[in-house]
């Protein structure tokens, strides 16, 4: 038996769909997620790369020093 026959029955093509479907599920999940955000979270997410600010409470802890 020849490599080729044995790939050739194994039927990975099931691996591509499940793939598929998994990738449109999480975008169709995403897509819902970003029209149905609020307006105020949307701005605020795109100012996210513009945005200087060290002293966010979220982004940097107590015990950690700025510039190190």
């Amino acid at each position: 038996m020849r490599l080729t026959d044995i790939m050739s029955s194994l039927r990975l093509d099931a691996y591509a769909e499940i793939g598929l479907i998994i990738f449109l599920i999480v975008f169709a999940s995403v897509v819902v997620r970003v029209l149905f955000m609020d307006r105020d979270d949307a701005d605020e997410i795109a100012k996210l790369p513009l945005d200087d600010d060290e002293t966010d409470p979220v982004r940097f802890s107590k015990d950690q020093k700025h510039g190190a």
